[in-house]
């Protein structure tokens, strides 16, 4: 971004520089002026575009600030959503459409119990399956003897 930032700088830089070449008197002072203002126009509307470009790609990033944390939000209809939200440690699944529901919450789990969920469940699929303590059924004839 810095690179992209350079390169508007130095375009904007050289119609600038290209007027300085020459002598007072060979330019109206009106042109200079004129010049001036469309390269001022050019990069306010550069600066523009680039901060409201970089805020749709979601470029730059945000400072989360605060105590409610929008962890993720799924469309599932038009105008209807499922947002996943966190307050004070606790995850609220909210249904937003046209009122704004409480459909579940549960404390958010800590990073501790995770890894340990995480490790069993590893170690249980790296293990042979164990075979049923029962066998498995003979089926039985039609026949009615």
């Amino acid at each position: 971004m810095k690179n992209f930032a350079w390169m508007m700088g130095a375009l904007l830089a050289f119609p600038a520089t290209a007027l300085a070449t020459q002598s007072a008197a060979e330019m109206p002072f009106t042109d200079s002026i004129r010049m001036m203002a469309i390269v001022a126009l050019v990069g306010i509307v550069l600066i523009f575009g680039t901060v409201l470009l970089g805020k749709r790609l979601k470029i730059f990033p945000t400072i989360r600030s605060g105590i409610i944390h929008v962890l993720d939000s799924r469309g599932i209809a038009p105008r209807k959503f499922l947002c996943l939200v966190e307050v004070h440690g606790k995850e609220l699944l909210l249904g937003v459409g046209d009122r704004i529901e409480l459909l579940a919450s549960w404390s958010a789990p800590d990073a501790d119990a995770v890894r340990e969920f995480e490790a069993a469940l590893n170690q249980a699929s790296q293990e042979p399956a164990i075979a049923s303590p029962h066998p498995p059924e003979k089926e039985k004839d039609a026949s009615p003897c």
